[in-house]
This record gives structure tokens, C-alpha cells and sequence, in this order.
């Protein structure tokens, strides 16, 4: 999707009573795309850094052999590491993830971001707030398995071993992960 039309989609979706602009709105698209990283364990460029992934990215794809045909679009198709078909990409265009999910995430969680420090939105960001998270759990529930391998962040991970902060941290309930050890068990 066009980056002037998310910003257009935010503005009249969700940000009706002002027009956030390009330095402030970016700043915020951001931070979503931060969230959505954390989440997928992914690196998605975020909007601040499109240009210059761009940049790279056809540099990269253009290395390649490109194939005889082209697809639908007339684009030359060039091959990758995994013999997977690559096309050069668009700066004005945002296209790391599905439109879906930046109409219904990333649009979103914007509004989440701006009303969250807008002193007159406190209403509007609770309701929000909770609609925002419903997205990016579904966003994470079906899209998890399908980064594209350029996208995903397997240099670390976690074991979240948060406990309920209302029992406390002696909280012994079972989190769903078992490491077992000579005589001892960790839920």
C-alpha cells in the first residue's frame, strides 16, 4: 500500500479530529512496526528506514539471475538464496506485510499511539487500546509462520517467564513450557 494512503487511511479512519502529517505520523508508524517486531519476532523495516531498505533491497535482488519471463505485473522476476522469486520494490510503497494487516494493525495502533499521548483522548484510547491488541494478536496467531525468511529476526528469542503480578512472584502456575532437569522440573 501506498505510504500516502496510510497515512490518508489513519487520518480519516481513525484520527478524525486532526491531521497527524508525515514527520509526526511516521514517528508513531514506528513504533507500531516496533510492536509488531516484538511480537512476530520480526525485523520489518520500519517507515523511517523504507527508503533505505529499499535501496539495499533491490541492490540485492538485482545480484541475482533474473529469469526469462515476468510475471502478471511486467516486472522482472529475479531468484533468491531459497530459488524463491523476488521483485524490486517501490519506495512509495509499504509492502513488508499485507495490506490487511496495516489497515487493521498498523492504522490502528497509530490512533492507539497518538490518543495515547493526547491529553483529550483518554476515552477514545481505552477503546482503542483493547481493539489495537485484539489485531495484533491475530496478526501474530495467523501470520507468524508466514514471514518471508528476509524478515525474520532469528538471531534471538525468549521464554517468557512472567508471573501473575496479583499472586506475587512465588506464582507457580504452569506456563505451557517444561524444562526438566535431574530431579527437579520448572513449569
Amino acid at each position: 500500500m501506498e505510504i500516502k494512503k496510510i497515512v490518508d487511511y489513519v487520518n480519516r479512519g481513525y484520527v478524525a479530529s486532526e491531521y497527524l502529517r508525515a514527520p509526526e505520523i511516521y514517528y508513531y508508524m514506528d513504533a507500531v512496526i516496533d510492536d509488531i517486531n516484538d511480537r512476530l519476532q520480526a525485523k520489518f523495516p520500519t517507515i523511517s528506514d523504507w527508503e533505505d531498505f529499499v535501496d539495499h533491497w533491490n541492490e540485492f535482488v538485482t545480484k541475482g539471475r533474473p529469469l526469462p519471463d515476468t510475471d502478471e505485473r511486467a516486472y522482472p522476476v529475479f531468484r533468491g538464496p531459497d530459488n524463491q522469486a523476488l521483485f524490486l520494490r517501490d519506495k512509495t510503497k509499504y509492502d513488508a506485510f499485507p495490506d490487511r494487516y496495516i489497515r487493521s494493525v498498523l492504522a490502528l495502533g497509530v490512533a492507539v499511539k497518538f490518543y495515547t499521548r493526547d491529553e483529550e483522548g483518554e476515552q477514545i484510547a481505552l477503546d482503542y487500546q483493547n481493539r489495537y491488541e485484539m489485531a495484533l494478536f491475530k496478526m501474530t496467531r495467523d501470520y507468524h509462520n508466514q514471514v518471508p525468511w528476509y524478515f525474520q529476526n532469528n538471531e534471538g528469542g525468549f521464554i517468557d517467564f512472567t508471573y501473575v503480578h496479583e499472586l506475587g512472584p512465588h506464582d507457580l502456575h504452569p506456563r505451557g513450557v517444561v524444562l526438566r532437569g535431574k530431579n527437579t522440573k520448572i513449569l
